[in-house]
């Protein structure tokens, strides 16, 4: 297909990639007499019309993008009855290639390219362009580590709905967000997760889910399964924590997101992830949990994909114990009744959150009751220290005296944490500020393992008292 003269102007040279439903070619542009990469636009299963309209489509998506971090759409012509795309040529290796070739890479290098892309997907936000498709496949990165988010071939305005009518399921399972996986709408939401899954390929050598198996497996894991924890994340640990979070609306816009890539701190701020096995420096705040059904819900009359359809077979046989994992589908700021582990209470009373004498250590400090209001003394220092006189046993009277976006990462995955924990001792504890509160912890692990850490916990202002809603070091 070499020297194939497309349009009467542009000449083939050789293939130079894949993209979304279409081989990449590099051609000569012989009017302006510069390179070009030139696309023949595949159709979704269905007849010639659907698959010109949505080329189309998709033509005007591209092309509304003018941005040094996308990939500039030129033009479409229409040749042998389909139509191709022709965009600039951009000499590059996609982030997939370089994570294969080379391995993962540095923090501060997969933040400066993943930066460069989130600010390309940030104007295309604000023209309502969702990606669809956004992967380490798909992002370019040339001289000088100059990053291009490329093939828009799935991108659509969000009010085109049309685009989906086939019923055909487009974009990568392993960079889906939950809420895809589950059968919602493309968002900016999902295009924030998945440049996060992007970068945590970038630094870890995979996606979060991984690879294997089939799409149904992969999709069934990434809805159930909490996101493991990075390793090699460094300063990104806090930003990726927010972008995979499983609830679309605790997510960073792109904007912030490509902020946080940017300039992550310089410290690293223990992310709202589960620990990895053996290692027990982690806060007294939940890592993610599945949110409950009612995030992910508000469709009704949504046409779902094959793949979606097999998915929910399984979901289907799952159910039970779907509902057992969520708590029955809500988690609200009340206490849960007490299960085998938790203390008892009386009939139509919330759990006395106050622990037994010989269950807490001899400095525990007066507790508030469970009815979700901390202490009214405005001591910031005094409530630290009420909080950790609590833990590990009294997990119920804890997860009152968090809030924020904390508060929505789920109180099983709060107490899992805490289930590994035997003892817990503060000390030093000092208030910079009326929300801010300095100390030094020991953590003693169930097999007898210790860690210090010295912390810094920000509170806000809660009736008459404060709920914590972070917690990094120092």
């Amino acid at each position: 297909m070499s020297a194939e003269l497309i349009g009467g102007r542009y000449l083939l040279r050789r293939p130079v990639g894949r993209g979304g439903m279409g081989t990449v070619w590099l051609g000569t542009d012989q009017t302006l007499g510069r390179d070009v990469a030139v696309k023949r636009m595949g159709s979704l299963p269905g007849d010639n019309a659907a698959g010109a309209a949505r080329a189309m489509r998709e033509a005007r998506s591209a092309a509304a993008m003018n941005h040094r971090n996308a990939v500039s759409v030129y033009d479409i012509v229409d040749h042998d009855d389909a139509p191709w795309l022709v965009m600039e040529y951009f000499p590059s290796r996609t982030l997939d290639e370089m994570i294969r070739e080379d391995g993962p890479m540095s923090p501060a290098r997969a933040g400066a390219i993943a930066a460069q892309v989130a600010e390309a997907l940030t104007a295309a936000h604000k023209l309502s362009i969702v990606h669809r498709d956004v992967k380490p496949g798909n992002i370019l990165v040339g001289d000088g580590d100059h990053a291009k988010i490329s093939d828009f071939g799935i991108a659509r305005a969000e009010l085109d709905a049309t685009l989906t009518q086939t019923g055909m399921m487009t974009g990568t399972p392993a960079y889906f967000a939950p809420e895809l996986a589950s059968g919602e709408d493309p968002s900016p939401a999902s295009d924030v997760w998945a440049l996060g899954a992007s970068v945590y390929a970038a630094v870890e050598g995979q996606p979060p889910y991984g690879t294997r198996g089939n799409p149904v497996q992969l999709l069934t894991r990434i809805v159930h399964e909490p996101v493991p924890r990075p390793e090699h994340a460094g300063p990104l640990m806090a930003v990726l924590g927010e972008m995979l979070a499983k609830d679309p609306r605790a997510r960073p816009t792109m904007s912030e997101a490509a902020t946080q890539l940017g300039s992550p701190p310089d410290r690293t701020r223990i992310a709202p992830m589960p620990p990895p096995a053996q290692t027990r420096v982690a806060p007294p705040v939940p890592p993610p949990a599945p949110p409950p059904a009612s995030t992910y819900g508000g469709r009704t009359g949504r046409r779902l994909t094959p793949i979606l359809l097999g998915l929910l077979l399984v979901l289907a046989l799952t159910v039970g114990g779907w509902y057992l994992l969520r708590g029955g589908g809500e988690d609200t700021a009340a206490p849960e009744q007490p299960g085998p582990s938790q203390p008892a209470a009386d009939a139509g009373q919330s759990p006395d959150p106050r622990p037994d004498d010989n269950s807490q250590p001899p400095d525990s400090q007066p507790t508030p009751d469970d009815s979700a209001e901390p202490p009214a003394d405005g001591d910031p220092a005094a409530f630290v220290e009420d909080y950790y006189a609590l833990m590990p046993e009294d997990t119920d009277a804890g997860w009152t005296m968090i809030g924020g976006g904390l508060k929505s990462q789920g109180k099983s995955s709060y107490e899992d944490f805490w289930s590994t924990i035997a003892n817990v001792e503060v000390s030093n504890v000092t208030a910079e500020s009326p929300t801010s509160v300095v100390y030094d912890i020991t953590y003693v692990g169930s097999d007898g393992s210790t860690s210090d850490e010295h912390k810094r916990i920000i509170l806000e202002e809660h009736g008459n008292g404060y709920v914590i809603v972070s917690d990094d070091p120092a």
